[in-house]
């Protein structure tokens, strides 16, 4: 569903800069591709960089916390 919803933002997204621009972009960007492709996939990868960091750090934290409740020594 996540994936779905940033698709949809990210169209509306370059719809309204298209519309912005007055449908003119080669005035204000090198082709098509600059507002069409780059905008989607530049902000997949921040995105999907940023999830796996949050899942990987709290997947250890959550880890540390029962193995010291487990075993009862300090988080440290």
């Amino acid at each position: 569903m996540g994936f779905v919803f940033y698709f949809l933002i990210m169209a509306i997204t370059s719809v309204c800069l298209m519309a912005k621009a007055k449908f003119s972009v080669h005035s204000y960007f090198d082709s098509w591709n600059r507002i069409l492709l780059d905008g989607f996939l530049g902000g997949l990868m921040v995105c999907f960089s940023t999830f796996y960091w949050f899942s990987f750090f709290i997947f250890h934290f959550l880890k540390r916390i029962y193995y010291s409740f487990c075993t009862g020594s300090t988080l440290l």
